[in-house]
């Protein structure tokens, strides 16, 4: 190998490989911002492909152009993909389709739609078809036409700082409209033979198979064995989160290690022969990929489980970044969009800087502990569990917000138990299909260890300090991160500017991570669609002033990505469209240390459900305050003045707080739900108003902005509500005062910077 080749070449092992495959990736990731037309991109890979035939026959490196027109090959069919967008349809639409896969008994996903009055979707819906109350109708049935009246939605995109982009996760997996097919739907048409549908067949069956066998534990086993956690309790999937051992419900290489290992002891005893052999584990491995749902880990799992298994029957070493690199290879050449899945990169990234801090981990005990075989092993394990938890840091904050504190010692007792429970349930659930009554009599080591797991889980979730709450990085600060794992890997042979190249790599990661810990004092409001959700923060403190409604998780997301500790949480009301996500935030891992309320906001909203959850979060301890008028709420960092209206004016709304809040020398008011009736007769000035009711017709009378004088009005309203919010009325009365206005639906989350001026910026 020349030394041209030595300078580009960065892996020991399939060099050419890995560095495709990222420039591959890197041009599907680039598509979320700029495509190339694919004209353009043909010319110029045609050009790119014409230079590196040019240097292979002179004997020179054409690596460089390789992967250029890789990259731009990447990107412009990502780009295509991401081009097409399917329109969403109007209430009452007709349509039909041919139902291809089924979700549920009667949610249902149709390919060959057919709509009347507007275009058809080029890919396929995923629809409910609902039906009358206490009405019973048979399943719908994999190649059965569907036809009704309905309306399909166009998926949400991002409105907030560490928003879900919903159409990246549809278009994973293989759809963008979803909605709803109204009751008299008809479904015509003989059904067809569906590989998929047997398979969430068989695994209904499993499931109850479990849950016959393991009684109130199944649901751990059936998260386990089978993936996925919408079964279990919340409970216990949070303390799971904050202890970092969530990823066992999800089937990925752990779990395919475990069936392959059993898998070949099973067969060991069989003169079948290598390839045989392989054949039949391969056959195995895709069986349980199928059955478990076919997550983008899973995927990635049997691919690399299948070349590991390969390289043993050929007598060759397996290398694990070559097999990762196969494994994204195949999977985004099927499908480009599953690269911009979470679960994709959480998987690929996790896996990759093991093998990058593992490398250093094994090689530190090849030097030290590997003469004595047992301590060797057993540092070793610790040691790679050790370095996935580090590998595992990142996509963490990214993703979550903080870092599991416990996550080491919890994943040793995991990798401790979790044999037990996979290998010994699936040993039990296949008794118990076979012999009905022996897998419950042999149940009885799997639920011990399965018991001890959720006991351990639960009280290390409770602990004070079990995480360590941080401001999530910047997406592309996961380019130095990952720059940084390969020139400190032991895998890089980069002669002695190694070091160099990995400080510079730290460096660069310093200086985009630091000012997300910015002290500054801001406003936010949050973009929770027809209603309304607040946040105040200076630094990393915050209080929260309501939280939106109860299919809302807008908050508990900023809340995260932000790194945000949670000072106390004023609610101004307890209309669910401003406090009915409360319960979502009491059952996270955010701590609430109390809850504010009106003096008679319990009264007013005694037919509201958010008051029994406010009973409960009493009952489990948490502080409940309740403040009258003229009362302040005081923390060190700002000050809040409350106003409500007198008991003259009973009803929800009309008991609103209206809040005056000094803080970094500005002062805001924010008046919840308060109609103009019930508005003071005195309104102190402000810097920054947040216009009562949405922009009400009700609320926010001439005579309280003129007193008011607000220098920004922001309203927190969803779009294309039917309400008819924000009125012509408010907004010409807020022009009228001089006020800058600000909307929700037209700017999502709004940050209003409190000191040095105020300064405004909105999410689009």
């Amino acid at each position: 190998m020349n030394d041209v080749e030595n300078r580009l070449f960065l892996l020991p092992v399939r060099r050419r490989l890995a560095i495709l495959v990222g420039s591959w990736l890197s041009g599907i990731y680039a598509a979320q911002v700029f495509s190339a037309p694919a004209a353009a991109a043909a010319l110029f890979c045609a050009l790119f492909l014409s230079a590196a035939w040019y240097l292979r026959r002179r004997r020179r490196s054409a690596l460089l152009f390789f992967s250029l027109s890789v990259l731009l090959a990447g990107n412009a069919y990502a780009g295509c993909l991401l081009a097409i967008r399917d329109e969403p349809t109007p209430p009452q639409t007709q349509m039909s389709g041919v139902v291809c896969a089924i979700e549920s008994d009667f949610r249902v996903t149709l390919r060959n739609v057919r709509t009347v009055g507007c275009s058809a979707p080029a890919r396929r819906v995923m629809v409910t078809l609902m039906l009358e109350k206490e009405e019973a109708r048979e399943p719908v049935r994999v190649g059965q036409v569907v036809s009704g009246t309905g309306r399909l939605f166009a998926p949400d995109e991002p409105r907030n700082p560490g928003g879900i982009d919903w159409r990246i996760r549809a278009l994973g997996k293989g759809y963008e409209l979803s909605g709803y097919i109204l009751p008299g739907w008809t479904a015509e048409g003989d059904a067809v033979f569906s590989v998929t549908e047997a398979f969430r067949q068989l695994r209904l069956h499993l499931m109850a198979v479990i849950e016959r066998t393991f009684g109130d534990q199944a649901s751990l086993f059936q998260g386990v064995m089978l993936g996925g956690r919408d079964v279990m309790e919340q409970e216990l999937v949070t303390a799971m989160q904050m202890t970092g051992t969530v990823h066992i419900l999800t089937v990925s290489g752990l779990h395919m290690s475990m069936i392959a290992a059993v898998v070949a002891f099973l067969l060991r005893p069989f003169p079948l022969g290598r390839y045989l052999n392989l054949l039949i584990q391969t056959a195995l491995l895709i069986f349980f990929v199928l059955l478990t749902g076919g997550a983008a880990g899973t995927q990635r799992a049997m691919v690399m489980a299948t070349l590991r298994a390969l390289a043993a029957c050929r007598g060759r070493r397996y290398e694990p970044v070559t097999a990762l690199c196969t494994a994204a290879l195949i999977m985004t050449v099927i499908n480009p969009l599953i690269a911009l899945n979470v679960s994709f990169q959480f998987s690929f990234f996790v896996v990759f800087g093991i093998q990058m801090i593992g490398k250093n981990a094994d090689a530190w005990l090849r030097r030290h502990a590997y003469d004595h075989a047992a301590i060797y092993g057993a540092l070793r394990s610790g040691m790679m569990a050790l370095a996935a938890q580090l590998a595992a840091i990142p996509m963490n904050l990214l993703l979550y917000g903080y870092v599991p504190l416990l996550s080491l010692p919890m994943n040793l007792v995991c990798s401790a138990l979790l044999p037990i429970v996979m290998i010994g349930g699936w040993a039990c659930t296949l008794a118990e299909c076979l012999l009905p009554g022996w897998g419950i009599w042999a149940a009885a080591l799997p639920r011990a260890a399965a018991g001890l797991f959720e006991t351990v889980s639960l009280y290390a979730g409770s602990l004070e300090g079990a995480i360590l709450r941080l401001p999530a990085p910047y997406a592309f600060t996961m380019i130095p991160v990952i720059a940084l794992m390969l020139f400190a890997s032991a895998r890089i042979r980069y002669g002695g500017r190694r070091r160099m190249a990995a400080l510079a790599a730290a460096v660069v990661i310093a200086m985009l991570y630091l000012p997300r810990f910015s002290p500054a004092a801001r406003y936010v409001q949050v973009d929770v669609g027809q209603g309304d959700g607040a946040i105040l923060r200076s630094g990393r403190r915050a209080v929260l002033i309501d939280i939106g409604p109860e299919d809302s998780y807008d908050v508990l997301r900023y809340l995260r990505h932000e790194g945000l500790l949670v000072d106390a949480v004023i609610l101004s009301h307890l209309d669910r469209d401003h406090a009915g996500a409360l319960e979502s935030l009491l059952n996270a891992e955010v701590d609430v240390p109390c809850i504010v309320l009106g003096e008679r906001a319990a009264m007013q909203g005694e037919d509201s459900p958010v008051l029994e959850v406010i009973d409960q979060a009493e009952g489990n301890g948490v502080p409940i305050y309740c403040v009258s008028s003229g009362e302040a709420i005081c923390l060190p960092w700002m000050t809040a003045d409350v106003y409500i209206a007198g008991e003259e004016h009973p009803g929800s709304n009309e008991q609103s707080m209206l809040l005056r809040i000094l803080i970094a020398g500005r002062s805001i008011l924010t008046a919840g739900d308060l109609p103009i009736e019930c508005e003071p007769i005195v309104v102190p000035d402000c810097d920054v108003l947040k216009v009562a009711h949405h922009g009400s017709r009700y609320a926010t009378s001439p005579a309280f902005l003129s007193m008011a004088k607000p220098e920004i009005a922001l309203i927190s309203v969803g779009a294309g509500n039917g309400y008819g919010h924000p009125t012509d009325r408010v907004l010409h009365d807020l022009d009228k005062a001089g006020a800058a206005v600000y909307r929700t639906d037209q700017s999502g989350c709004i940050t209003i910077w409190l000191e040095d001026g105020l300064r405004v910026e909105t999410f689009e």
